[in-house]
């Protein structure tokens, strides 16, 4: 019997081309020709049936154009481009069948990660697959067991030898990550059933990690082994060195729904060697630091659905630089990590001869990224809103106490020449306060309050009738008070100027007496005297 058909559609499948010839007796059926053609795919099969079920058969099945085979079957999934081979034998019967295939792929890119050439022997006995595949250009072995009954158990290894991390890359995520060369050389085991997933347990040991991130070296000091196991996940002793300064250490244990030992991280570097390692994240590097160290020693204890962090951390810098200005000297922060918020218990410096004091905190719901817009539940929106109930139910701001003293015409160096400095003297003291619920410019509620000021502009004494004070909320800044006297002629200010939003505005009203030789403290070549009256409205 000869079948020849075209556009053949079965349920599930695309439609194909199929060519067979067959003849049947009382004791099988023989098929001495199967053919099927999908797009630049296709099967060539022969073999014998048995009435009785037992088959003997061999099939070779080549696919010219993976990506048009793959998008047949689940246009939405993985991308996969390439060509593949797969031929092979298959005999005993549906109760205890036997077969045996030899995959080759070439070119073969998955998910924008080039694998390249690959091949693989595969064998089923029974309910027993066997898999043995290598990939050369990544220098990668897998091999695995299934059983192919429910919850088909599995047990697999992969092994690394020198394998480059950007060949395991999609191009961008190269490009994002920064890393420019890295080779590694890890062992990794798993067990568990394909049904239940979270059940599984797994080992990764890597014995050898070199690469290079935004040009900087990075080295794993000893192997370290990660275990992953239903109950918890583990890291023996793991060290990496960044460079020649920057050290991370991580090692313990954490429990998935009941408290283990807990992970301890450890880091000690220098903020130009952290600047350098998060190039690929900052579009502007505008910050710059002398004799500065940073250190962190962190324990997150708890769960992995709901961790419990505890720990410090300190920065040090005999000079701190933003851009063109002149750096804050001896620079000292320390704070504190805790499960709900990290406090800046102190923070000194010195800029322009001005000392700074300032404490504060940022509860760690504000800083932990909302999920992505494609996040699935399970994943880490789930885990983000598991840990944020487990948070004590007062939502506490974000915090800042700063106390300025000692400031003097110094810090306006940088802005006014200095023949104009040479006009204006005295000192001024101020506190800020404020607080937030998040980070934007309406959610800040705080107060600036001169607490000391006395200057003198142009030879005049300057100083202010009561404490000069600010505020901040929703968005407006308002003056509360601004009583300013020169020599018994006082100025008074009030009004509002609103910051937030597309369409700032300022409305804002000076009245009193104005001694005309304070202006020339700020114009150049301007001399001018005399006692003039302000009434002035800007808007």
């Amino acid at each position: 019997v000869t079948l020849r058909g075209s556009a053949i559609q079965v349920t599930g499948f695309p439609a194909a081309d199929l060519e067979a010839a067959v003849t049947f007796d009382h004791r099988m059926l023989r098929a001495t020709m199967l053919k099927a053609q999908l797009g630049a795919s296709h099967l060539v099969a022969s073999g014998t049936v048995a009435w009785n079920g037992d088959a003997d058969t061999q099939f070779d099945v080549a696919a010219d154009d993976l990506d048009a085979l793959v998008r047949a079957f689940d246009p939405g999934g993985v991308a996969v481009t390439g060509s593949a081979r797969l031929t092979g034998t298959l005999q005993g019967n549906v109760g205890s069948p036997r077969a045996r295939g030899n995959l080759t792929a070439q070119q073969l890119i998955v998910d924008g990660t080039s694998v390249g050439a690959l091949t693989a022997t595969l064998e089923l006995a029974d309910t027993r697959l066997t898999v043995d595949a290598r990939a050369p250009h990544l220098n990668a072995q897998l091999g695995g067991v299934l059983d192919t009954r429910e919850p088909f158990a599995y047990q697999a290894t992969a092994a690394l030898d020198r394998t480059s991390i950007p060949a395991l890359l999609s191009a961008s995520l190269q490009q994002s990550t920064g890393i420019a060369e890295a080779t590694v050389t890890a062992t990794a085991r798993a067990r568990g059933a394909l049904r239940r997933p979270f059940e599984s347990t797994g080992e990764v040991t890597v014995r050898e990690l070199d690469a290079v991130v935004s040009g900087v070296p990075i080295h794993l000091e000893a192997p370290a082994t990660v275990a992953i196991a239903p109950e918890n996940f583990a890291i023996t002793p793991m060290q990496l060195r960044a460079g020649t300064i920057t050290e991370l250490r991580l090692q313990g244990t954490l429990g998935r729904n009941r408290s283990d030992h807990g992970l301890d991280v450890h880091l000690a570097s220098t903020v130009p060697a952290i600047l350098e390692l998060a190039a690929p994240y900052l579009p502007e590097r505008s910050v710059a630091a002398d004799a500065s160290q940073i250190g962190l020693d962190l324990h997150v204890g708890g769960t992995i659905s709901v961790p419990e962090p505890s720990g410090t951390l300190s920065l040090r810098a005999a000079a701190f630089r933003y851009g063109d200005l002149p750096p804050m000297t001896d620079l000292a922060l320390d704070g504190r990590i805790d499960r709900a918020q990290i406090s800046m218990q102190s923070l000194t410096a010195t800029w322009q001869n001005a000392q700074l004091q300032a404490t504060g905190a940022v509860p760690l719901r504000m800083i932990l990224p909302e999920p992505a817009p494609g996040d699935r539940a399970g994943t880490f929106a789930t885990w983000r809103a598991t840990w944020l109930a487990s948070l004590s139910a007062e939502e506490k701001p974000a915090t800042l106490n700063a106390r300025f003293t000692g400031i003097t015409p110094d810090v306006l160096v940088p802005f006014m020449e200095a023949a104009q400095l040479q006009e204006i003297g005295g000192t001024v003291a101020a506190t800020v306060t404020a607080e937030a619920d998040a980070f934007a410019i309406d959610r800040v509620r705080g107060t600036v309050v001169l607490d000391e000021a006395a200057l003198v502009m142009a030879g005049v004494p300057v100083a202010q009738s009561t404490p000069t004070r600010l505020r901040l909320e929703n968005g407006t800044a308002r003056i509360e008070n601004l009583r300013w006297n020169a020599q018994g002629n006082e100025v008074i200010a009030s009004g509002v100027a609103t910051i937030a939003g597309a369409n700032p505005t300022v409305d804002v009203a000076i009245v009193g007496d104005i001694d005309l030789r304070i202006p020339g403290a700020f114009v150049s070549g301007v001399a001018s005297g005399g006692i003039g009256y302000a009434d002035l409205s800007i808007k």
